[in-house]
């Protein structure tokens, strides 16, 4: 509910939204909030939000408390007669309850947990011999510690801050991915209805120029097949006319689809002819990458993932060996304040090992797969560092020589259109002929949508240069800088 009514204020806040107008910033701001890949895009990045959450919690001391409430017995069991030294069955009639609160703190620069427990116990016996007994232990602080293993914390401490990291640039980059998108679904739109308003014009001016042929065939200024050329180009005219509808209709469903808007809602769209005007520096726009680009934290990821496995593979293939120790207190007593009174000493210790002898080859062969799977990352991670910065060389080429030619597909539009006027006022007075004027008319129609065609990539080449580097150019200023508050997470 909340999010419809955001998308509602967002569409009332839109200027001339009640006259169904929009540009192309509206158009982004409305599809980096209502499209489904946003919205998905929002959902994955707070699971790993509360992932990252979890990893943080580790480093804290748990508190708990575990309860047997009652447990009766009521059974024959077997227990050890230490009179006649023998194993023999007796019926067993009791009731017994526990308690245990406990603190356990991970170690995370050794691997190990320490843990301070405190435990009540209470058991009261039926039948022949009633009593009833009470077992504490007031403190008991102890130690479990792996030895020259695998330190698992060690690890996720060095990449669960970069998958976080690299979430939150993902979700940044998936905006600026749906920018890119609406730039394609907003000029296909445009494009689609300057077809229909070009066919609907070509109709009208193959309607008139056929019109006039005729008249001038009466005359004999024009001969019976250029009239019937006049004719050819005003039934294809029609056609071309219907043709465009279907893929102003297709484009439009597409538009309203990916905004989530109404079907019948034809918005005003409005050339975004208003660029932003500056030029990039391929040194600036690597480094901004480097700094903000989740692929190259990606990379990162991997190769610490494989040195983690590889150093797992080697520490498993030694020994391994945990530390069990604990000391504490403990009483026993037929009332709860005798089993706090005068506590005694509880103490134990253990060493558990496990050395492999005879595997086979096994560890071995595990060390070494682990170890050609890190070199083989590497290998790959380097590559596509490369790869990337050729990537970044481009964009940068890309969007540096497009407003040029914006320019010129601009300078061509207006001197085609002067050129067709020309053509059709020489043809009115008989100065040239049907072929000229038709040529005339499609490089008319031709240049206007290449000008559109040539600000459609100025936008696209615009937002991939910010989806790679996450960085507003225009305006100075990293992306989602403000990120966690503006996602409601803190």
């Amino acid at each position: 509910m909340e999010r419809y009514l955001l998308l509602f204020f967002i569409l009332i806040s839109i200027p001339g939204f009640g006259q169904n107008r929009m540009t192309l910033g509206e158009a982004i701001r409305l599809a980096a909030d209502s499209s489904l890949t946003a919205f998905k895009a929002q959902n994955l990045y707070l699971a790993s939000y509360w992932q990252y959450r979890t990893f943080i919690a580790q480093k804290k001391p748990l508190v708990s408390l575990n309860t047997n409430l009652i447990d009766v017995n009521n059974s024959m069991t077997k227990v050890y007669n230490s009179v006649l030294k023998i194993n023999e069955y007796a019926h067993i009639q009791d009731i017994s309850s526990e308690a245990n609160a406990s603190v356990k703190q991970n170690l995370p620069f050794s691997g190990g947990t320490l843990y301070f427990d405190s435990e009540l116990s209470r058991v009261q016996t039926f039948g022949q011999t009633e009593f009833t007994q009470y077992s504490a232990v007031p403190i008991r602080v102890g130690l479990n510690q792996p030895v020259y293993g695998y330190n698992t914390f060690k690890w996720q401490k060095k990449i669960e801050p970069l998958k976080y990291e690299k979430a939150k640039k993902n979700y940044l980059q998936t905006v600026e991915n749906v920018s890119s998108r609406m730039v394609d679904n907003f000029f296909d739109l445009l494009t689609a209805r300057m077809k229909v308003s070009m066919s609907g014009t070509n109709v009208a001016n193959a309607d008139t120029l056929y019109i006039i042929g005729q008249k001038r065939l009466e005359i004999a200024s024009l001969s019976l097949a250029d009239v019937l050329t006049l004719r050819v180009d005003a039934l294809n005219a029609r056609n071309d006319l219907e043709e465009a509808k279907k893929g102003l209709k297709n484009a439009q469903y597409v538009f309203n689809s990916y905004l989530r808007l109404r079907e019948d809602l034809q918005a005003d769209l409005e050339i975004p002819e208003n660029l932003p005007v500056f030029q990039v520096n391929y040194e600036e726009v690597l480094q901004q990458a480097q700094q903000n680009n989740p692929d190259l934290l990606g990379y990162q990821q991997q190769v610490l993932e494989s040195a983690s496995d590889l150093e797992r593979a080697k520490r498993q293939n030694l020994f391994n060996a945990t530390l069990n120790a604990s000391f504490g207190l403990n009483q026993q007593n037929s009332s709860i304040e005798g089993a706090y009174h005068n506590p005694m000493d509880q103490q134990r210790a253990a060493v558990s090992l496990s050395i492999p002898i005879i595997d086979w080859g096994q560890s071995r062969g595990k060390v070494n797969m682990a170890r050609k799977n890190y070199e083989v990352t590497k290998i790959s991670v380097e590559q596509a560092k490369v790869d990337f910065r050729q990537q970044v060389m481009m964009a940068v080429t890309n969007f540096n020589m497009q407003m040029n030619i914006v320019k010129s597909a601009e300078e061509t539009r207006n001197v085609a259109k002067q050129a067709y006027e020309i053509n059709k006022q020489r043809f009115v007075i008989g100065k040239t002929d049907v072929n000229s004027l038709g040529l005339a008319l499609n490089r008319q129609d031709q240049a206007t949508l290449n000008y559109l065609n040539a600000l459609r990539d100025y936008w696209k080449y615009y937002y991939i240069l910010r989806q790679i580097t996450l960085y507003d150019f225009e305006n100075r200023k990293e992306l989602g800088r403000n990120f966690d508050e503006g996602m409601g997470v803190n």
